[in-house]
């Protein structure tokens, strides 16, 4: 079997279509599937582009024929879950606040969505946090997080879950880190576009790729001061190629670290959806990347 692991949809619908039929999908009666391929999305279906339902109605249809191998969470998903959840501490409040800036990014979604969104939110609550197929661990942003949410029997993100997690300190830090990785801060008034950094654990060589998609020229100079810190995110070897998304890299889908790759080259909409195609005990490869442009 070929698993293609696909890259953050972000509501891409058409995009999303031609990956899958390059990938050698084929649409019998509205859903794609293949004999010998199962594909796995690595979440953020939701947010931003202009056929959100339509890109969830694909992923859904696939997962429910048996088409699809799976779904992992991912920050999107998670945070529109997260203004529906009252905080379990804080009375009044939602796990995620309802500001003007949090509404702005779901807003697409729930206008697309309207009368449907619960359905849409019950379907997204049913999404494991991980997976784990074969010889792969697919997640949305970063390992860590993930060992300590399992041993918490953490697997989802029901409303019980989520009050869990809202309510220690420890489980809020591994559920960031697995959905939105490690971030760092540039300095006061140097916020970019109001949020922090991402920190491109999987790329922590290519200074220069990082200074481009993240746009701050002295990238290098904050890892240097961040590094202590930093240092428990590099991955290390556990028997099982790693797949996420979240980072929105620019350029020619590529591998940065043999055994962590990551398969979102969106390029914040300027770029392309990706899939990297992977059949188990064989050896990655830069030609296993399969893409589109977004349109």
């Amino acid at each position: 079997m070929i698993y293609d692991v696909v890259g953050d949809v972000h509501g891409m619908r058409r995009p999303l279509e031609k990956l899958l039929k390059k990938l050698g999908y084929t649409n019998r009666d509205g859903v794609y599937c293949s004999p010998e391929r199962r594909a796995i999305f690595v979440g953020d279906i939701i947010d931003r582009g202009p056929e959100i339902p339509a890109s969830c109605d694909i992923v859904q249809g696939m997962m429910e024929a048996g088409a699809g191998a799976g779904v992992v969470m991912a920050n999107h998903e998670a945070n529109l879950l997260a203004m529906h959840v009252r905080h379990p501490i804080h009375d009044g409040e939602y796990c995620r606040r309802r500001s003007n800036r949090n509404l702005a990014q779901v807003h697409e979604t729930l206008t697309q969505f309207g009368k449907k969104l619960d359905d849409a939110l019950a379907w997204f609550s049913s999404w494991p946090l991980w997976l784990k197929q074969e010889d792969m661990l697919v997640f949305h942003a970063c390992w860590r997080g993930q060992a300590e949410l399992q041993q918490a029997k953490i697997t989802k993100l029901n409303e019980t879950n989520f009050k869990r997690i809202f309510s220690n300190n420890k489980l809020l830090t591994s559920y960031n880190n697995l959905l939105k990785g490690p971030e760092f801060a540039l300095g006061r008034g140097r916020q970019k576009d109001g949020y922090d950094v991402r920190y491109l654990w999987f790329a922590r060589e290519q200074i220069d790729d990082a200074a481009i998609r993240t746009g701050v020229d002295d990238y290098a100079a904050h890892i240097r001061k961040n590094g202590q810190r930093l240092k428990e995110f590099h991955h290390r070897k556990n028997g099982r190629l790693m797949f996420f998304g979240h980072y929105s890299m620019h350029g020619v889908p590529r591998i940065f670290q043999n055994n962590a790759i990551c398969v979102d080259f969106s390029n914040r909409k300027k770029g392309c959806l990706a899939a990297y195609s992977h059949q188990p005990g064989k050896t990655t490869s830069q030609k296993h990347f399969t893409a589109v442009p977004l349109d």
